[in-house]
């Protein structure tokens, strides 16, 4: 791993450079974290390491490094300097969509929310629940509002950019 100055530059520019100088990797984060709890390869302290030397850690071999956030905020909750840790999860997730490497999941989440305004569009299912705790059967976005507001930040633009991989399929043996 060498030190790349622009990833380094980018990460200082973002204003939290002042709050990352301050990690002292005690650990919290990983410790505490829940999806690092189920996936080590995930380790919230390693990307915040990575950040704070200018290692940019954005690669396809290391999705699930950039990825395995959820923005559940229990690192920010535990860190003891208050460093917006899930912030600098999502520059990284941003670094990466930007170079096409991100889970297919994502990319389509993305296409659904810019198609339906929700991640999840409605279906069968999610009727019956919604019936079940009282809410009306059906609903109606704002589809053209997300779309304004996808286009306004370039979103839209990133995602038409965005390829997902075929499947490969299992080999027959």
């Amino acid at each position: 791993m060498i030190v790349d100055p622009e990833f380094k530059r980018q990460i200082y520019e973002t204003l939290l450079h002042e709050k990352v100088n301050y990690c002292y990797q005690c650990d919290r984060c990983s410790f505490n974290c829940p999806v690092h709890a189920e996936t080590p390869a995930y380790d919230p302290r390693q990307n915040i390491l990575l950040a704070i030397t200018g290692i940019n850690p954005v690669s396809a071999e290391n999705r699930l490094a950039i990825f395995g956030c959820t923005v559940c905020d229990t690192c920010d909750e535990v860190c003891p300097n208050d460093i917006p840790l899930t912030h600098i999860f999502s520059i990284l997730k941003n670094m990466a969509a930007a170079k096409n490497i991100c889970p297919d999941s994502f990319k389509g989440q993305g296409k659904a929310v810019f198609d339906n305004g929700t991640a999840i569009p409605m279906n069968p299912a999610i009727s019956r629940r919604r019936t079940a705790m009282g809410l009306p059967e059906k609903y109606t976005l704002p589809v053209d509002e997300v779309k304004a507001v996808m286009k306004a930040t370039g979103f839209d633009k990133l995602l038409s950019q965005l390829t997902i991989e075929a499947k490969k399929k299992p080999e027959e043996g």
